[in-house]
């Protein structure tokens, strides 16, 4: 079955609780409910696997609608929360709690369904008894300063790196390293508000991009991070933790151009890629033990750097995103799937037994972008892509309207075959069939 990460044709179930306007009486008060914090990206497909199995499923927001208005992929608390049986929205962990335990069923599990979730997810669980990551490390895993900072107190390598208040510290730092240099917002997603600087004037405009702006979600952004550029090849590790033992379960490879733009990821299944990158393994292990992971899934991204060895890019305490999960599932089933193991740990986390994780395809996901700035007017092809041999699923993610400029990613492809020629054939028949009408 081939499900796109979209929250489209799922109908609504019993009446939806939405910030406590309304309450199914009718509901067993013996129901258990799963509530998933900021279900979109990878979030957006666990919730449609519980809505699937017949679970009670809960939606918290911790964006408002104008603030969800403005993230890569615009959407609304009333498009996300279709098929849920209830839906908050607060930015007070206090009141989220407090919402759940009034709810006509038991809540037992939250889980961080994006990157803005990991801090809320944390606290909410933490007052509701869940299992779930201390509080007390949140912004370890979310905050790119403090990740780097604890990552390096802990031994592990890391870019130079300095938090800048000012474009004159951003700058001096520059001055003192090899451009490019990498300016970056503190907490963000999805690569905004990263910039590959190759000179001072680039540093500053980066700088007044940032600060004082507000991210994707919401919050006002009031120092950078500034980094060296690192060179070489970039890994990701998909983790899930278990009561704080650590499982990989999908080590990957992603091109990037020389602008720091992403261009492919591809998923290594062959025993031998794994042999020869332990390292790679062992370093984003040591990583999420620093960072406090504990339980549920986590992604660690880093570059190899020669002479250095592996090199913190990002942790992330979730779900990866982007889809990189849907050719997972699809390269490894049916012996095994990450949405499905994520709620069975949740469910009942003191009798999961993790599963083996055996490799049947190879799996990419493909990052088309439209070559031009402009506005987008239409875009065209999807229906061609979708009949590609090796077509797992796709996102949009830049819609009609929508400014874009020529290294934007405007459609996410996600691959998978037992022949890795296969896929490379798909690509290039994709490239050709996507066509994207924009007006400058």
């Amino acid at each position: 079955m081939t499900v796109a990460i979209d929250n489209t044709g799922i109908s609504q179930r019993n009446t939806p609780v939405h910030n406590g306007e309304c309450i199914d009486t009718t509901t067993s008060p013996t129901a258990k409910a799963i509530a998933i914090v900021d279900p979109v990206s990878s979030g957006a497909e666990l919730k449609n696997y519980v809505i699937r199995a017949g679970q009670k499923l809960i939606a918290l927001y911790t964006l408002s609608d104008e603030e969800w208005s403005k993230i890569p992929r615009p959407t609304t608390i009333k498009e996300l929360s279709q098929g849920c049986d209830g839906s908050f929205h607060s930015k007070s962990a206090e009141k989220m709690s407090a919402y759940l335990r009034q709810l006509p069923f038991e809540v037992i599990a939250v889980i961080a369904g994006s990157e803005s979730a990991v801090e809320m997810t944390d606290a909410v669980a933490e007052k509701l008894n869940l299992i779930g990551n201390s509080s007390s490390s949140s912004n370890r895993r979310r905050n790119k300063f403090i990740m780097r900072d604890t990552c390096k107190q802990n031994g592990l390598a890391c870019p130079d790196f300095q938090l800048c208040q000012s474009a004159e510290q951003a700058i001096e730092f520059a001055k003192k390293h090899t451009f490019p240099v990498m300016v970056k917002t503190l907490q963000g997603t999805s690569a905004i508000d990263v910039y590959t600087c190759r000179s001072v004037d680039q540093v500053q405009t980066a700088f007044d991009r940032i600060v004082p702006g507000v991210n994707p979600f919401g919050q006002r952004s009031t120092h950078v991070l500034i980094e060296e550029h690192l060179n070489g090849p970039q890994y990701w590790v998909d983790i899930l933790a278990i009561d704080g033992e650590l499982y990989s379960i999908g080590l990957g490879i992603s091109q990037v151009d020389e602008n720091g733009s992403f261009v492919r990821d591809d998923y290594l299944i062959h025993p031998k890629d794994w042999r020869s990158l332990s390292h790679i393994v062992d370093y984003a292990f040591a990583v999420a033990r620093a960072v406090g992971l504990r339980w549920g899934p986590a992604f660690v991204e880093l570059r190899d750097v020669q002479g250095k060895g592996p090199v913190l890019v990002e942790v992330n305490s979730r779900l990866i995103g982007n889809g990189a999960l849907l050719v997972l599932r699809g390269i490894t089933a049916p012996d095994f799937d990450p949405f499905q193991a994520t709620l069975d740990l949740y469910q009942d986390p003191s009798g999961y037994t993790m599963s083996p994780v055996v490799y049947h395809k190879y799996g990419t996901t493909y990052y088309m972008k439209p070559k031009v700035n402009g506005t987008v007017v239409a875009i065209q092809g999807l229906e061609s892509i979708r009949r590609l041999p090796s077509y797992v699923a796709h996102t949009v993610a830049k819609n009609i309207g929508k400014k874009i400029r020529a290294t934007d990613i405007v459609v996410y492809l996600h691959l998978a075959s037992a022949s890795r020629e296969q896929i490379e054939v798909d690509i290039l028949a994709a490239d050709q069939a996507l066509d994207v009408h924009v007006e400058k």
